[in-house]
């Protein structure tokens, strides 16, 4: 059995991590190619004009013009609230973080039933590895919306790195619970069950993972170390090779001694 390709999936798992994309306010309007957008000029005067303005800067990755519009929406009105939810995305994606933090606040501070901004908050939070605020804040978000998986999701993470695996897997059953087909969260269960050395029930976990896609080569680099550490060599080597047919790039994970066996 070897422990180094074992240790492979943790070091997986860490890298699949949280979820912490950001979501962007727009418009209706965002996707209609009008000539106001095509000309980058507001399509009025307001607060929400500058908004979607800053969105359309956000999607040419002209993030310094984005702020601009941004900010120009809270000079004309202070308490828009998406125009302080944008701000802080666009600290977010240049890693920025105390500055999202701040903005995020802000946002709440002016629409605190707006579920997304905790989960926004929480992703903040979580980027700077203080779980406490992260985990009160997806826990909001729940409260405001009980279905929402991927808050879910993260605060399973977050019991995960806290080595908490009876409740990171409460919380991983509940994210599935509410999207059956979370690809991920079967994924981060099966690798929690491995840390607990229930291996039979990782599996499981893995092979679902697989049946709802059937690409998802982590799913596949996983069952490979759990079948290697059951010394069950033909098996790993098959999964590895499956692994490496759905993604090349894992090649540098997979051990010598099955390299020369692909």
């Amino acid at each position: 059995m070897n422990k180094n390709i074992l240790a492979t999936i943790i070091v997986l798992a860490i890298g699949i991590g949280l979820l912490a994309g950001v979501h962007f306010l727009g418009s209706q309007d965002d996707k209609k190619p009008q000539a106001a957008q095509e000309s980058l000029k507001p399509k009025e005067e307001t607060a929400e004009g500058y908004k979607d303005l800053g969105n359309l800067y956000i999607k040419k990755k002209e993030y310094d013009k984005a702020l601009e519009c941004y900010n120009k929406a809270l000079e004309l009105d202070p308490e828009y609230p998406p125009a302080y939810n944008n701000i802080a995305n666009v600290h977010f994606i240049l890693g920025e973080f105390e500055k999202s933090i701040e903005n995020y606040k802000l946002a709440i501070e002016k629409d605190p039933e707006n579920a997304d901004y905790y989960s926004s908050l929480g992703n903040a939070y979580s980027a700077i590895k203080d779980f406490d605020n992260a985990f009160k804040n997806y826990e909001k978000r729940i409260e405001l919306t009980p279905d929402s998986f991927r808050d879910y999701y993260n605060i399973g993470f977050i019991h995960f790195v806290k080595e908490d695996y009876e409740k990171a897997i409460e919380y991983y059953e509940k994210a599935i619970k509410y999207n059956p087909k979370f690809v991920t969260a079967y994924d981060n269960l099966g690798i929690v069950y491995v840390k607990q050395q229930k291996f039979d029930k990782a599996i499981e976990c893995f092979n679902k993972a697989i049946e709802i896609n059937s690409r998802d080569y982590m799913a596949y680099m996983n069952l490979a170390a759990v079948y290697d550490q059951q010394g069950k060599k033909e098996q790993a080597l098959e999964n590895f090779r499956k692994a490496l047919k759905a993604n090349p790039e894992v090649i540098n994970n997979i051990p010598p001694e099955y390299q020369k066996e692909l």
